[in-house]
């Protein structure tokens, strides 16, 4: 009855990891180079952000539900290791959720209290807040581990990981149960809610003011810097906030118990479509990152672009045997006439690549003949320095030493 939506399951959750984990890891190496025209803190938190959502990518999505639709005997089926994902499971899917309303908090304060702003949205204040929150909700977490017990004995092994009665009749664990539900995701979901409606209607205030100066001040140029950036920042902020909500919705309508409503079979899709939309809200922010950010998407071309020039280069020369894949080194058996020949070899691919290779040198430092005729007896005498030809990945092709 279920096998349809199973199907569709198994193929989304190996679809969001192959994509979910490069994209994640992206954002983090472009926006740790500081080049997006982002201030310090935001890109602190836009760091911390994108490295939590890969840690649920990894620990929710991979080895949580992939290893249990692929691999459902492991070692991560022994009960300790399995109570230990969901301990690391629970408090990344935290850390996402609150690292996100640390964000939309630092946003509002900057954009509505410039006081506020002096004070509170620094780099130090984001690495303060961020470490803070992490630290209390992986202690929150730990009660976790002690929630299961082992669902089977097989040889003196215990495997997988099943609640405990106590867990659903003890009143320390109901209340915990109703903690965890209210720390996340209500209370950022309404938190987010409410900062951005705030937001939008400091917003409009501020522009109906701005807009009154300008009308009096006739010679006020019309380009207005602070309103740009001012934009920027809140599309940025608009966008992450929105998304989350959308995405968080299903999920807060289903521990609401909404769907009590419904029959069986629509009771589980609509469990399942809760799950899938809520961990699909950890690989959504790179592109918002790409529509939103301009620098961003250049710094990106600009990674794209040096990653394939570096691997087309050293691809290139370790075919051609100029340098071999431990690093550059001595030529093995080339002559000044061989590695010319191969470096017209690599023009259109040097061309195409735009790298443009350096002038020849005619003689050397120690007064080499560059200009001896090849033949079958041309070597380098023992006694004689040879040249070395290195590919590196630059706009040079071929440097003889």
């Amino acid at each position: 009855m279920h096998q349809p939506i199973q199907f569709v399951r198994k193929i989304y959750y190996l679809m969001l990891a192959v994509i979910g984990v490069p994209v994640n890891v992206l954002a983090i190496v472009v926006l740790s180079q500081g080049k997006c025209g982002l201030s310090p803190c935001i890109t602190l938190y836009l760091v911390a952000m994108a490295a939590a959502d890969l840690l649920a990518i990894i620990t929710d999505v991979i080895l949580h539900r992939i290893n249990d639709y692929y691999f459902p005997l492991n070692f991560l089926s022994i009960t300790p290791v399995c109570s230990v994902r969901y301990v690391l499971l629970r408090a990344a899917i935290d850390c996402s959720v609150w690292f996100t309303v640390s964000f939309t908090f630092d946003r509002f304060g900057a954009i509505c209290y410039q006081k506020l702003k002096t004070r509170y949205c620094t780099k130090k204040t984001a690495a303060v807040v961020l470490s803070t929150t992490g630290t209390l909700l992986c202690l929150k977490n730990i009660p976790i581990y002690f929630r299961f017990k082992p669902k089977v004995i097989v040889d003196n092994v215990p495997l997988f990981c099943s609640n405990k009665r106590s867990y659903f009749t003890d009143p320390r664990w109901i209340g915990f149960r109703r903690f965890e539900k209210v720390l996340t995701p209500l209370i950022p979901f309404g938190l987010i809610l409410f900062l951005n409606i705030l937001t939008v209607k400091h917003i409009f205030k501020v522009s109906r003011i701005r807009k009154g100066l300008k009308c009096q001040n006739k010679a006020l140029d019309h380009s207005d810097p602070e309103m740009g950036n001012r934009r920027k920042s809140v599309i940025l902020l608009f966008s992450i906030s929105g998304s989350f909500i959308l995405l968080w919705l299903v999920y807060i309508l289903y521990i609401f118990n909404v769907s009590s409503y419904l029959d069986e079979y629509s009771f589980y899709i609509f469990e399942n479509v809760a799950y899938m939309l809520r961990n699909l809200s950890c690989c959504t922010n790179t592109f918002i990152y790409v529509v939103t950010q301009a620098k961003f998407r250049e710094q990106l071309k600009s990674s794209q672009y040096s990653a394939a020039q570096a691997a087309i280069t050293i691809i290139a020369a370790t075919s051609l045997g100029l340098l071999p894949l431990m690093g550059p080194g001595p030529c093995l058996g080339l002559t000044h006439a061989q590695a010319c020949i191969y470096c017209i070899s690599l023009g259109p691919l040097s061309a195409a690549a735009g790298w443009v290779p350096p002038a020849p040198r005619p003689t050397s430092a120690a007064g080499w003949d560059l200009s001896v005729p090849e033949t079958a007896a041309d070597t380098w005498a023992t006694d004689t320095p040879r040249p070395t030809y290195i590919v590196a990945a630059s706009p040079q092709i071929l440097c003889c030493h």
